[in-house]
């Protein structure tokens, strides 16, 4: 099993997810775990970079991410994104397209909200979808 942890680089955010990835390796001790981020749209496309391909990878939000880029799944690649209960919002008025690009197998869980209202046009939506979705 792989895991990683998207948020802050504050105790507030990094305590939560060392507790959770503490109890995830007492039940499954081979899991692998990452954690990145300080909360910003290169944290996001790090995470789904540091994907494996070919594996399902759960990248769960810490915290809410401010965008201000998208973030793009690859062919190949396979996540479960939980945003449990968190958002991904675009930051700047100038921001064109949508905040999530899915090229890949992509589950999005977690009662979270994913809005690019603020951009100019009022965003284009939540996400482009060129490969498998769940929501």
């Amino acid at each position: 099993m792989r895991v990683l942890f998207a948020g802050g680089g504050t105790a507030g955010h990094i305590n939560p997810a060392l507790a959770a990835a503490g109890y995830l390796r007492e039940k499954e001790p081979d899991a692998h775990i990452l954690y990145v981020g300080d909360g910003g749209s290169a944290d996001l496309q790090e995470a789904f970079d540091a994907t494996a391909e070919h594996e399902t990878t759960t990248i769960q939000l810490t915290q809410d991410l401010l965008v201000d880029t998208d973030a793009t799944l690859p062919q190949g690649k396979s996540v479960i994104l939980d945003l449990n209960g968190h958002s991904i919002r675009v930051n700047d008025v100038n921001f064109t397209g949508r905040p999530l690009v899915n090229r890949g197998t992509m589950v999005i869980t977690g009662n979270g909200r994913i809005d690019a209202s603020i951009a100019k046009q009022g965003g284009y939506g939540a996400i482009d979808n060129y490969g498998t979705m769940t929501i």
